[in-house]
């Protein structure tokens, strides 16, 4: 599968992914590491993930899901491994 069909594939199963538990979210937050994402993955189901990290900020903006999808878009090994994580769960 070449790099840009995985991403645009990871960004889709990124969208049906919500956050975990303790996970902080915050208007001022704009940027999270691929490590944070898979520790939520592997605390809450996707959905969950997915949802936290498209949280609005006091301005109405979701800063934080903005910057994950532009990491993923970029092609990065380790964001498209996140990408794709919760389909390569048992």
């Amino acid at each position: 599968m070449a790099k840009d069909q995985l991403a645009s594939y990871g960004v889709a199963l990124l969208l049906l992914v919500p956050p975990a538990r303790g996970a902080r979210v915050s208007g001022e937050r704009t940027s999270v590491r691929p490590e944070e994402i898979e520790q939520m993955l592997g605390l809450q189901a996707a959905p969950k993930v997915v949802a936290a990290l498209m949280r609005e900020d006091e301005t109405g903006r979701t800063a934080l899901w903005d910057f994950v999808l532009g990491e993923i878009e970029r092609g990065d090994r380790q964001w498209l491994k996140v990408a794709v994580a919760p389909f390569s769960r048992e």
